[in-house]
């Protein structure tokens, strides 16, 4: 196991990663169009640039200045980050002869290989993001020459103190295994028509979480889903009587609530099952616990209107500093609801969910 990792830029990804990623490691990330390759990618950078290491960006898909403005669309700073375009140019493309990746003849593709080898050794960059690497396969027509360029690329990288990731895209048809053979790591993205999922195949630099791991495309970047069981700790367990102090509600339930228990409140539609249980969360917030709540069949603005109504609750007493709001809506995934439950439980350090 190699005990010096490096921050992937994405937090729960560490976690997943036991840590990170290694030191001097090459990482694929592959995935279909849209998946979210370049996003990682980005935040990869972002976090060289805060720690003000020199990084390099690699791109075969996309220019210079669309990528930049990407990230700055997601407020992901890359501002120092070095560039290498290998997109093909206007001029190219005016020129009469065939762009040169698209020529896997081997003098031809010596100047993009040169091109690469002069950039690390001149940036000397400790993190390199290649983006759209799968076009790099077009430039070899046989097999193993292919395989044996790509091991020798990454060793490069590792000699000259890089840690790489590389973007490749995935289809039904190709996935790349000879890439993923050659790298230490290996993560893939995957999608449906509400949510985005991660799995680890690979990682050489040490332990890892099996399993599909969900994630999100925000205005910010991706923000990883993690499921809740992946951050339990078993732990002692000592039960604690809670009073409500509704004096009815704790002689029918024996003294109150245990702490760390569920309760199930069923009813009709309109029998007072809201109603009901924001008074016990009220009742319980007056010994100076916070409330959070999730609203998933009306809107926060309602939901008050209608306590104030009922004399449940006043408008004064509504501070956002003991009661949390959290709007669902019917479009809102398992995983991004367990996401705001840790959310409320651990950052706003809610001690009663409704």
């Amino acid at each position: 196991m190699n005990t010096q990792v490096v921050t992937t830029g994405c937090l729960e990804l560490d976690e997943l990663l036991d840590g990170g990623i290694g030191y001097g490691s090459s990482v694929i990330i592959r995935g279909g169009p849209g998946s979210g390759k370049t996003i990682f990618g980005l935040h990869f950078i972002a976090a060289a640039v805060r720690a003000n290491d020199p990084a390099l960006i690699i791109s075969f898909a996309e220019p210079e200045d669309k990528i930049r403005q990407y990230a700055s669309g997601l407020n992901i700073d890359i501002s120092k980050a070095a560039f290498l375009d290998l997109t093909p140019t206007p001029d190219r493309l005016a020129d009469n002869e065939p762009y040169e990746i698209f020529i896997p003849d081997d003098i031809e593709k010596r100047p993009i290989t040169r091109s690469i080898v002069e950039s690390i050794e001149k940036k000397k960059p400790k993190r390199v993001f290649i983006d759209g690497f799968s076009l790099f396969r077009y430039l070899y027509s046989d097999l193993y020459q292919y395989r044996r360029q790509i091991v020798a690329l990454m060793r490069f990288l590792r000699d000259h103190g890089a840690t790489a990731i590389f973007a490749s895209e995935m289809t039904e048809q190709s996935k790349d295994e000879e890439l993923a053979f050659a790298a230490d790591s290996v993560l893939t993205l995957t999608r449906t028509s509400s949510v985005h999922y991660l799995s680890i195949e690979k990682n050489r630099a040490g332990a890892y979480c099996r399993g599909h791991h969900a994630f999100v495309i925000t205005d910010t970047g991706v923000r990883m889903l993690l499921d809740i069981d992946h951050f339990t700790k078993e732990r002692l367990y000592q039960p604690e009587l809670v009073a409500t102090s509704i004096k009815p509600i704790d002689e029918a339930l024996g003294g109150g609530l245990y702490q760390g228990s569920f309760t199930v409140i069923t009813g009709n539609p309109c029998s007072g099952k809201s109603t009901f249980a924001f008074a016990v969360a009220a009742s319980l917030r007056k010994k100076q616990q916070k409330v959070g709540l999730l609203l998933l069949d009306e809107t926060e603005q309602r939901f008050r209107w209608r306590l104030q109504r009922t004399n449940e609750m006043s408008c004064a007493q509504f501070d956002e500093t003991h009661y949390i709001f959290e709007q669902i809506d019917h479009f809102t995934t398992f995983e991004e609801v367990a996401f705001l439950v840790r959310q409320l439980v651990e950052v706003q350090r809610c001690s009663i969910i409704v």
